[in-house]
This record gives structure tokens, C-alpha cells and sequence, in this order.
């Protein structure tokens, strides 16, 4: 009983401070910057693409908008096409340049929140594979003027159950079109949007880095804001996104053969998170956090061609 109360009680909270954040004039909104932060490892093509073109049509000014991708060492031909995409859509580009990695999502997404625009002081941590309703990265905004230094911006995802919208609807032009083939809304604050100031991110040391594959870091960063007392501000009445569907890392370690591996990684991520959420604690990775290898560059993006 008390834990429902609890939860009606936060949904209330969530909703009159979403009409605080309504109530923003756009011009005010206008005047900030949010930072999309954004990783790879040999993934590009037309997800990447679907992605990068709707954080590129949004509500907001393109000013507004900075994107940075960091990728761990994709092959050559992956790479080739990261770059013809970042020129395209004016992208940072953080190449790690590391031979055979294995694949983390807290490094090279704490390497990307490092080398993203200073003058954004709001960070969004996202996936690859997200299309954004035109006014997300306007709520993003909206939500952390609502509520200065004490706000962590969650929303949920639509699912996709297969690729045939995303064949027939172009991704920027049709977004609510390819939102009404989606199925039910899923989880609010998982990796796929989280949202916090850069101060309180270089306060805690970002993502924690000893986390493996998929999974775990989110909920971590989310213990977090918890511990913080920050508002959960769920911005799903208010915009949305959408994942493409695509098949899963554990499907597809599996089919190579590796379904061992993955789930060892599991197994100690679960050992990392339990151990953190016993310590209560706000700051990882001690030892220096979203650092780049000595292989390490960061490509700044082309400036936007003036018509």
C-alpha cells in the first residue's frame, strides 16, 4: 500500500512540474544546448542514419542539438561509413582506434559525454538505433529548465516488431506514422534515454566502466539520481522515440556461438551492481573516467554549410 502511495504521489509531482516545464517560453528553451551522446562498435548503415536524421530535424534550432559518437575500433569499412555519416549530419566523431575490443557501452559513452560540446550543459545518453519524435530534444530541454541541477530525464520507448515500417516511412517525415506500428510503450529510464546535468556527471565520474555488454549501467546511473534526490522526470505524455527493431546482442551471441560469454558478463555486471548498490555510493571509476587510449582522436564535425 505505502509503495503505491508512493508511486501516485510521484506521478502527480511528475505531472504538475511537467506543466512547469510547459509553461517555458521557447525562446527561453532556445538559448541552451543539449549534448547527444552516442556509441558504436561495428554498427552503422541505415539505423545509424535514421537516428542522426531525426536528432536532426527536432523543434529546436540545430544550435540546440550537439551529437558526438564514439566508436571502440569498427573495421575500416564501418568506419569509412561513420565518417561519410558524421560529415553528413555534422557529427563528433571519437575514435578509440582499439584492435579487437570487447564491447562495453560506460567507456566510450563517458568518452563521448567528455568530448561533447562544453557549452552543453545538458547531457542525453541514447542508443544508435532511437528515432526521436520532433520535439524530443525539446523536452529533454524543457524538463531540466523546469526543475535547474536536480533533474534526471527519463522517457519510454516504443518498440518496432519488425523493419517494415521502417522500409515504407521515411524516419524524419513519417515519425508518427512509424510510431502508430510500434507496440506498447516499454521501460522509462533505461539506456536508451537518460538525461542529467555535465556538472553532476563530472561530479560522480559518468558511467561505471567495469560494466560489460549490454546492460546494468542504466540502472546504475539511475540508483544514482535516486540517491541524489533528483526528479525522475518521466517526459513520456509530453514526447516519445522509438527503438528499430533489430536482432538482440543476446540473440545474436548466441547464433555465433557465444552465449557462455555473454552470460559470465551478465553474471559478474550483476556481482558490480549489487556490490554499488550495497555502498550507496555516488562516484565510479576512481582511477579516471571516459579517458581515450593513446590511439585515441577526436574529429570535430564540419560546420553547417550556409545556403
Amino acid at each position: 500500500m505505502q509503495d503505491r502511495l508512493g508511486k501516485m504521489l510521484a506521478k502527480i509531482v511528475n505531472a504538475v512540474r511537467l506543466q512547469r516545464a510547459a509553461a517555458i517560453s521557447l525562446r527561453e528553451v532556445e538559448k541552451h544546448k543539449c549534448a547527444v551522446c552516442l556509441t558504436s562498435l561495428n554498427r552503422a548503415g541505415r539505423r545509424l542514419e535514421n537516428c542522426l536524421r531525426t536528432l536532426r530535424h527536432q523543434s529546436v534550432p540545430e544550435s540546440c542539438v550537439d551529437i558526438t559518437l564514439c566508436d571502440m575500433g569498427s573495421t575500416p569499412d564501418i568506419c569509412d561509413e561513420l565518417g561519410a555519416l558524421a560529415q553528413k549530419y555534422r557529427v563528433r566523431q571519437v575514435r578509440m582506434n582499439l584492435p579487437a575490443p570487447e564491447w562495453q557501452r560506460s567507456w566510450p559513452m563517458n568518452a563521448a559525454m567528455r568530448h561533447s560540446a562544453p557549452d552543453a550543459a545538458f547531457l542525453l545518453a541514447s542508443d544508435i538505433d532511437m528515432i526521436y519524435a520532433p520535439n524530443f530534444i525539446e523536452w529533454v530541454l524543457r524538463c531540466h529548465l523546469a526543475l535547474p541541477d536536480k533533474t534526471f530525464v527519463m522517457c519510454e520507448y516504443h518498440q518496432l516488431p519488425d523493419d517494415t515500417a521502417m522500409q515504407r516511412y521515411d524516419a524524419a517525415g513519417d515519425y508518427y506514422k512509424i510510431l502508430a506500428c510500434a507496440a506498447t510503450p516499454h521501460v522509462v529510464g533505461s539506456g536508451h534515454c537518460q538525461s542529467f546535468t555535465r556538472a553532476w556527471c563530472n561530479e560522480i565520474h559518468g558511467y561505471d566502466e567495469r560494466f560489460r555488454c549490454w546492460g546494468y549501467e542504466d540502472n546504475d546511473m539511475q540508483n544514482r539520481a535516486t540517491i541524489s534526490r533528483f526528479w525522475r522526470a518521466d517526459m513520456s505524455s509530453k514526447t516519445s522515440d522509438i527503438h528499430q527493431w533489430h536482432e538482440t546482442h543476446e540473440q545474436r551471441m548466441t547464433r555465433e556461438g557465444a552465449a557462455a560469454v555473454y552470460k559470465e558478463a551478465l553474471q559478474r555486471n550483476d556481482a558490480i551492481f549489487k556490490d554499488n548498490m550495497k555502498a550507496n555510493t555516488l562516484v565510479r571509476n576512481p582511477g579516471g573516467w571516459g579517458l581515450l587510449p593513446p590511439t585515441g582522436v577526436v574529429i570535430e564535425p564540419p560546420p553547417k554549410k550556409r545556403l
